[in-house]
């Protein structure tokens, strides 16, 4: 099996693409010529296996493109845009106005030595969050996307990573269920952000974000210290399930700093009020998985494998 385009070791700059129904996935972009352009834009990758684009080890920009209807097989859990790259190898992506959607696990995925910029995406159904980034991706700029009807996370920081997050409207997110290899569980969740296991000072900074009607949390911390987040104004959470704010394992101390009805407006006009018992829950502990699966290795024949 072979992607519908396959670049190695070189640069490409790819405008109108169509890559669809092949069994190897949409487009492999691998250590990519770091002293030359790559982009994709403008180009439908549709109906394909294992992954829709997949990047590793390489800067580029992946703008304007429609990426839909990923299917997972075997080891390949069904990301729709990743990127990844080695440990200790920095660089930039930028991930900008795609539309994305229908997904057998995340929308837009970046796991280990990467900073990207992840702005005015349109992020549909996803059955292992909207956008999530794990693993020590670093300075992220998430900004104007629109995410809807993802299940387990609209948008998850974890494991290290940092990232501005501000301006965008994440809505709908359902309950699904994600494998925590770290405790051999599986966790059921349906929240709107994620922010875990995240202890650098100033990782995260989070203002006027508008998060909607999540089945279960509009916004989880857990094993986030007071230090680590910035809370700006203009946050909006509104009907979610169980409670508006839930802080855990550790980020309890960030209502002792803020005001969290000076950062969060719990209420919107449309919406009805959080069913909780509280806007804010910090007695309780909701199960959470922290880390997605990796794709499949990050070695320049993979994916797909190059024997096949």
């Amino acid at each position: 099996k072979a992607p519908g385009m396959h670049v190695l070791g070189s640069s490409a700059r790819v405008h109108g693409l169509l890559a669809e129904n092949n069994g190897g996935g949409g487009v492999a972009l691998v250590a990519c010529d770091p002293a030359k352009k790559t982009s994709l834009t403008g180009s439908s990758i549709l109906s394909n296996q294992r992954f829709g684009v997949a990047l590793f080890s390489c800067p580029a920009t992946i703008s304007g493109n429609t990426i839909s209807a990923v299917a997972a097989e075997g080891a390949y859990p069904g990301y729709c845009l990743s990127v990844v790259a080695e440990e200790g190898d920095r660089h930039l992506a930028e991930v900008t106005d795609n539309s994305v959607g229908d997904c057998a696990s995340c929308g837009v995925f970046a796991h280990g030595g990467v900073e990207t910029i992840i702005s005015g995406n349109t992020v549909g159904p996803a059955v292992q969050g909207g956008i999530w980034l794990q693993k020590g991706v670093a300075g992220t700029e998430i900004r104007n996307n629109d995410v809807e009807g993802s299940q387990a996370a609209g948008v998850a920081i974890t494991t290290e990573s940092s990232a501005s997050i501000e301006d965008n409207r994440i809505r709908s997110t359902t309950y699904g269920s994600i494998y925590d290899f770290a405790h051999n569980i599986t966790a059921d969740m349906a929240d709107g952000v994620i922010l875990a296991s995240v202890t650098a000072a100033d990782a995260i900074s989070f203002k006027n974000n508008t998060v909607e009607l999540s089945e279960r949390l509009g916004v989880l911390l857990d094993n986030v210290p007071k230090d680590a987040v910035q809370l700006g104004a203009g946050n909006v959470v509104a009907g979610s399930g169980v409670a508006a704010v839930a802080l855990q394992n550790g980020s309890e101390e960030l209502a002792e700093i803020h005001d969290m009805e000076a950062v969060f407006t719990f209420e919107a006009e449309g919406i009805p009020p959080n069913a909780g018992e509280n806007d804010l829950v910090t007695d309780q502990e909701f199960p959470l998985a922290a880390t997605l699966p990796p794709p499949q290795g990050t070695s320049m024949c993979v994916p797909p494998d190059c024997t096949e």
